[in-house]
């Protein structure tokens, strides 16, 4: 069996009954742009690991398809296009098409940590009030007052928030198939989630509501032109769109949350309470994300044992 015949057979198999339809695209996406074209010929018992450790040297060197194509892909993207193959032969393994992992014996390259684009005060204030008028814009307010993942936002109807308790439920995310959007589940468990609402985000919600094409309670509170459920491809493009038409700060629309999160922390809320907010499986992941926010902690506690010890 080559390489290529088994991994399109995996993805189509496995990943339908194992894989979000995002995640499932994404596999199939990474598989036939990186992997098929340059090791999908050879024979799968054949395959060793210097071919793995050549084919990441290789996508780092030349791999990107899209854009600056002098530019290197990035090492994230392979790094996910090894966590496919590794699962991927993982199952071959137990299979018995192979004796061992092949990606297993590899040398990984380090991901380079994402530096967000956090706009706070005035900044912040001025590029909201940029998006005022626009379609997108109770998108943006909403992504920043709750913290929510685009697919998570793009879901929120009506029916979701509580008018006695003053929350919203987040159970569930739009996602891209191909050719079609639908409802799917959260991320993860962890990301079913109740949050609280201040008097104010209700008053805001309200005004949508009120001004909405359509505001039954089934209806989506973000909705797209027709009244209905945003795609969620089209939404970042009318967000980017409407960013760069404006000469506004390269904020992308995941950022957002990140400015929630960075907003919360630096107003004293505990990072555990950060994480549930966020929708994060554990508190390591929150911790990790963070990590430059946490450092000013890490200063303040040096200055406290040092009053305490030396005064």
């Amino acid at each position: 069996m080559l390489v290529q015949d088994f991994l399109n057979n995996w993805v189509s198999t496995y990943g339908k009954y194992n894989l979000k339809v995002t995640t499932s695209n994404e596999y199939i996406r990474h598989i036939n742009q990186y992997v098929n074209p340059r090791i999908g010929l050879i024979e799968i018992e054949n395959l060793k690991p210097l071919q793995l450790q050549n084919l990441y040297y290789e996508l780092l060197d030349s791999g990107r398809q899209r854009g600056d194509l002098t530019k290197p892909l990035n090492a994230k993207t392979v790094l996910q296009t090894h966590r496919i193959l590794h699962k991927a032969f993982k199952n071959a393994v137990q299979l018995e098409l192979i004796n061992s992992n092949p990606a297993d014996a590899v040398d990984l390259p380090k991901k380079k940590k994402y530096n967000y684009n956090i706009l706070l005060g005035q900044d912040l204030k001025d590029f909201i009030e940029s998006f005022k008028g626009t379609h997108i814009y109770n998108g943006v307010m909403l992504a920043l007052l709750l913290g929510l993942r685009r697919g998570e936002l793009l879901a929120l109807q009506y029916k979701d928030i509580n008018l006695t308790e003053h929350d919203v439920i987040i159970n569930k995310s739009v996602v891209n198939g191909k050719g079609f959007i639908k409802l799917d589940t959260t991320k993860n468990d962890s990301s079913n989630r109740i949050i609280a609402l201040s008097d104010d985000m209700m008053k805001f919600l309200k005004v949508i509501k009120d001004n909405a094409l359509n505001n039954s309670e089934e209806s989506f509170i973000i909705q797209n032109i027709r009244g209905e459920m945003y795609n969620p491809a089209s939404f970042s493009r009318l967000y980017t769109w409407t960013r760069d038409n404006r000469n506004l700060p390269k904020v992308r629309f995941h950022d957002l949350r990140h400015i929630h999160a960075t907003i919360l922390y630096q107003n004293g809320i505990k990072a555990k309470v950060i994480q549930e907010r966020l929708g994060h499986s554990n508190i390591s992941t929150t911790l990790d994300i963070y990590t430059h926010l946490f450092k000013e902690d890490q200063v303040a506690a040096a200055e406290i044992i040092s009053d305490k010890i030396f005064y």
